[in-house]
């Protein structure tokens, strides 16, 4: 399996709708890569947010954070999921927070397929599943060219999460939507349907519908003035020795394993991992006098099955363990799964200077070291809240290899590889 992502792409300066040249944050690279560094993976592409000037950029960089393509559009809030092989991009965009669309656009800007929230759901009612209220936090390609993504659902409960026959509470869910290739949904899976939803998040997070204009909160939400803000799954893994999915419950601390079977499975929870899991528990082992040993707040969490054994890496923003101790700071960890025997150890634990509170990136290099990305955190060196660090992997932690920061926050943020002659 190929660690890195092979990206290849026509070089243009900047691919940006109804927008004028894309702004790309100012830049600081803290530690020129070492000679441990995978300086043959060249390449950055990083995914920002609001600026002054838009609201979102992509942008692709090279290492020293100077920037060869850019894309935005001034009308739309949009930022990316995933890069492709071959040069496209995933990308999740609203416009005033309504009219959700996830799509697949090229290197020039042009959507190459896309599904709307209200295409999705005239779909979803032919097949008898709940309704979606947008799109958020993940589309990502699975082997045969179909496409997962999640997408916020509600409920309102009168016995779950404090809600009332009086005051009913309104709890925002998680859906995901298998698209076959001509974008159709061909397979859904409804958290409501498998979770407890009796387990409150972990930290009480509450969403707030947003105004226009508005990017506080975690709109929109439909059924009341707020919801409670259950699960905030926010990535998706496929697995390739089972066919299952790997999702990421950011406000559960849960990584949960769903029986997908390549679309033939049925949604029960396979395994969870995380602190208090209920359902099919695995067990965390291999915790060498560590503090406070297991992930909250997690980002980005990838399966990488050509090793053996199969490795989980995740960004361990650490929001639980920030709650209460406010010297706690992010983490980069690195866990091998024995599925047999429901257990996983933790096999690397890099300790961050800084503490992040949202957003990040897990990934292997093709040379084995480590990136990762904190999108909003205190910088190590500055106040620059994005965060690149590559490590090399050295006993229980690792050795810093190569480090950059941006002057603003950024969701997802990948090295690419530069085979391709950029």
């Amino acid at each position: 399996m190929i660690r890195m992502i092979r990206f290849v792409a026509i070089l243009i300066a900047c691919a940006a709708t109804a927008a004028g040249q894309c702004s790309v944050p100012a830049v600081d690279v803290t530690l020129p890569p070492t000679t441990r560094a995978d300086t043959g993976d060249s390449l950055l592409i990083t995914s920002f947010f609001t600026t002054k000037d838009t609201k979102g950029s992509i942008a692709l960089t090279n290492l020293e954070g100077v920037s060869s393509w850019t894309y935005c559009h001034n009308a739309e809030h949009t930022f990316m999921t995933r890069a492709l092989p071959g040069g496209d991009l995933l990308v999740i965009s609203n416009v005033d927070y309504k009219n959700y669309t996830v799509a697949e656009i090229d290197m020039s800007g042009n959507t190459l397929a896309s599904l709307t929230e209200g295409e999705a759901n005239a779909q979803l009612a032919k097949l008898g599943a709940q309704s979606i209220i947008d799109f958020n936090h993940e589309a990502r390609q699975l082997p045969n060219g179909y496409i997962m993504a999640i997408a916020h659902n509600e409920q309102l409960s009168t016995t779950a999460q404090g809600g009332t026959p009086q005051n009913p509470v309104d709890i925002m869910g998680d859906e995901i939507l298998v698209l076959d290739t001509n974008w159709r949904v061909v397979w859904t899976w409804n958290a409501f349907d498998f979770l407890p939803v009796s387990r409150a998040a972990v930290l009480g997070e509450r969403c707030k519908a947003c105004s226009q204009g508005n990017s506080s909160g975690c709109c929109p939400v439909t059924l009341a003035t707020k919801a409670n803000d259950w699960l905030h799954g926010n990535s998706l893994a496929y697995d390739s020795t089972d066919g299952n999915i790997i999702m990421s419950l950011r406000n559960q601390d849960w990584v949960i394993k769903i029986d997908y079977e390549d679309g033939a499975g049925n949604g029960q929870i396979l395994w969870t991992l995380g602190n208090e899991a209920t359902i099919n528990p695995m067990t965390e082992i291999n915790l060498p006098g560590i503090p406070s040993p297991w992930f909250s707040g997690q980002h980005d969490v990838e399966v990488w099955t050509n090793d053996s054994p199969k490795l989980l890496t995740l960004f361990d923003n650490g929001n639980t363990r920030h709650s209460t101790d406010k010297s706690a700071t992010s983490r980069g960890q690195v866990l091998s799964l024995d599925e047999a025997a429901m257990t996983a150890s933790l096999e690397t634990n890099i300790v961050f200077p800084f503490y992040s509170s949202g957003y990040g990136t897990s990934q292997i290099l093709d040379n084995g070291n480590y990136w990762w990305q904190a999108g909003a955190a205190a910088g190590k060196y500055s106040d620059y809240p994005t965060q690149g660090l590559e490590y090399v992997p050295a006993g229980f932690g690792g050795i810093e290899a190569y480090a950059i920061e941006f002057a603003d926050s950024a969701y997802r943020s990948f090295r690419l590889d530069s085979s391709s002659g950029f």
